[in-house]
């Protein structure tokens, strides 16, 4: 379906009839719901990225999870942009949308829109979101720290701490992937998972109006060179 401008994509989400939707912008409609981890990273590399972060990590930062909560020390790594098996959800489609328009200007992008409950019905049997604390996600969870750990081969919809303030200023969710196939090829997706275009003509309007609902690189990354970027944008023009 497509969108050509924010009350179109609000009016398209409404038309799902569900409040508990999850939901991911991309810059290019032909990009697959798929963590970073799985594109073209070996296991070793995968185990040697989440080693390396727990190392170095520490002196750059003034509280880490403790050394045994992988859980948390994945989310962690996720928001600061290594690959991990963490794919991002927003609950709001807003925050989606920006992330959808905000670059490949000359591309359509696309909004998807997840029931994270059905999705976990589908998939794993139970209708609830697990903590990804939760003993039958360890596999999935270790398996970046571990090489004795083998990922299991699910998706599941998860619920974590908020470690860092943009995980609140985005309203963060996450999908936990064991498996290598992205999520629309799931032979089941048309149950729990939809998406809407954004034509590539309408990016820069819809650009405009969510920065006029308060979405910008200045909310959604609370932090000092964020807000110099989003003024810089700001000063000089979105489309400059």
């Amino acid at each position: 379906m497509k969108t050509t401008h924010v009350g179109e994509l609000i009016n398209a989400v409404r038309a799902q009839k569900s409040w508990n939707l999850w939901f991911r912008g991309h810059a290019q409609d032909d990009w697959e719901l798929k963590p970073s981890v799985l594109r073209g990273y070996t296991r070793a590399q995968e185990r040697q990225l989440g080693v390396l972060f727990r190392m170095k990590a520490p002196a750059r930062r003034g509280s880490c999870p403790a050394l045994e909560d992988t859980g948390a020390w994945l989310t962690l790594m996720q928001h600061y942009r290594l690959p991990t098996r963490l794919l991002d959800w927003s609950q709001s489609p807003l925050v989606a949308a920006w992330f959808a328009c905000e670059t490949h200007r000359e591309q359509d992008a696309v909004v998807w829109a997840l029931d994270p409950y059905m999705m976990n019905e589908v998939v794993l049997g139970e209708s609830y979101l697990r903590h990804i604390g939760d003993s039958r996600l360890e596999a999935a969870v270790k398996a970046p720290l571990f090489p004795s750990v083998t990922p299991s081969p699910d998706y599941a919809a998860i619920l974590t701490e908020e470690t860092d303030p943009r995980m609140l200023a985005q309203s963060a969710r996450f999908t936990l992937h064991g498996t290598d196939a992205a999520l629309e090829q799931h032979s089941s997706a048309e149950k729990f998972l939809w998406r809407f275009i954004i034509p590539r003509g309408a990016k820069r309007s819809f650009m405009g109006d969510l920065h006029q609902l308060g979405v910008s690189k200045e909310s959604l990354f609370p932090d000092l060179q964020h807000l110099s970027e989003s003024i810089v944008a700001e000063v000089k023009g979105w489309d400059s």
